[in-house]
């Protein structure tokens, strides 16, 4: 697996063209913590009766997998395909694997698959997006969103029965 994720991280550092890597970077920054937290915020304002749940299970996921994430990353202590210049507030973002934009897309995307089963071809195109995106800018290894995808759904599906179970 490690051959396979150099081998694909090489690819794409040698086919990079700047209009791929724009589209990428607006890609994956869709799934970033403040995107998906102001279109959570609006969409909470805006149609509370019909997104509460689900966001309070996504709340809920994000955290338990932020936790999970933190740990397995300072145990494994897997370097990012590239470096890139730190910054102060990603101390706990030193390691790739596995990936969190991908867990959280992933995650977001079984959730709101289980609630409006009509929308999961566009929820899950949109995860799938993100996890290549992460891929392309060398932020990780094919291995790392593999593993971020597989624990999202994986937290998704829990937190879905978990709360079923209760109501």
């Amino acid at each position: 697996m490690i051959n396979l994720d150099k081998y694909i991280s090489n690819y794409y550092a040698e086919k990079s063209s700047q209009w791929w890597y724009t589209f990428f970077s607006f890609v994956s920054h869709s799934g970033s913590l403040a995107v998906i937290g102001t279109i959570i915020i609006c969409a909470v304002y805006l149609f509370y009766d019909y997104v509460v749940l689900p966001v309070a299970l996504m709340i809920y996921a994000e955290l338990l997998g932020l936790l999970i994430i933190i740990f397995v990353r300072n145990v494994i202590k897997r370097n990012r395909p590239r470096k890139f210049r730190p910054r102060l507030i990603d101390a706990w973002n030193n390691y790739s694997f596995p990936s969190h934009h991908a867990y959280r897309a992933f995650m977001i995307a079984t959730l709101l698959s289980l609630f409006y089963p009509a929308f999961m071809s566009l929820f899950y195109s949109w995860a799938i997006l993100i996890g290549f995106s992460r891929i392309y800018l060398l932020k990780h290894y094919f291995s790392d969103v593999l593993s971020g995808a597989l624990l999202g759904m994986f937290i998704g599906v829990g937190t879905f029965m978990f709360m079923q179970s209760y109501f």
